[in-house]
């Protein structure tokens, strides 16, 4: 009846609309008119991955996580035939982006994916890159590739895109942390590579 037709709707609704969002939204200005990126952090940027995520629950489920549920929560209550089902709502949407905003949003979804599966970064890598190709003076699109490199523990990688985020934005934080991070990671690589070499050939 009626409340199985909302059960076959939302879902499909709910996508749509959300990923229509940012795809038409401008890009938010700072007080002196620069744009403000902080594309990975910001609860005004969950809108279209909320509704992706959300998309994956019955209504009784959605019920469950209140009316603003934390997108990592989301995907924390995935089965992995959910995640699965996620990343393919995004890779559509994908398809179908055009706009600086909507890539960023896109590849912070599957960045949040990814945390389970780091395997799986270069979902969020491949669109980072679209994004410097439309946006190459700004930092977003490598920010986002350091860390879809970082997650897949591709650290040299992780580390050259950091430094290009930062050459567009010094202020950068989140570059300037997988920075951070993968230097500390990629250092440590190497003494056990050195440590392991001298084993072999002592």
């Amino acid at each position: 009846g009626a409340e199985l037709m909302k059960e076959l709707l939302f879902p499909t609704l709910a996508f749509l609309l959300c990923a229509l969002a940012p795809m038409t939204a401008a890009q938010p200005q700072t007080p002196e008119g620069r744009p403000a990126p902080k594309v990975l952090e910001g609860p005004q940027k969950d809108g279209f991955i909320r509704g992706v995520f959300e998309s994956q629950f019955n209504s009784g489920q959605r019920a469950a996580f209140g009316k603003k549920p934390d997108v990592k929560a989301l995907v924390s209550a995935m089965t992995p035939e959910q995640r699965v089902a996620a990343r393919s709502r995004l890779a559509e949407a994908e398809a179908m982006a055009e706009s600086a905003e909507a890539l960023k949003e896109i590849a912070r979804g599957y960045l949040l994916l990814d945390e389970a599966q780091p395997e799986s970064g270069q979902d969020a890598v491949r669109v980072a890159a679209r994004l410097q190709e439309i946006e190459p003076d700004k930092a977003d699109g490598f920010t986002l590739s350091a860390s879809g490199h970082y997650q897949m523990g591709d650290y040299p990688a992780a580390v050259a895109a950091s430094k290009e985020a930062l050459k567009r934005d010094p202020n950068d934080a989140i570059a300037q942390t997988v920075l951070s991070l993968s230097d500390g990671r990629r250092a440590s690589n190497s003494v056990v590579r050195e440590a392991s070499n001298s084993a072999d050939n002592p």
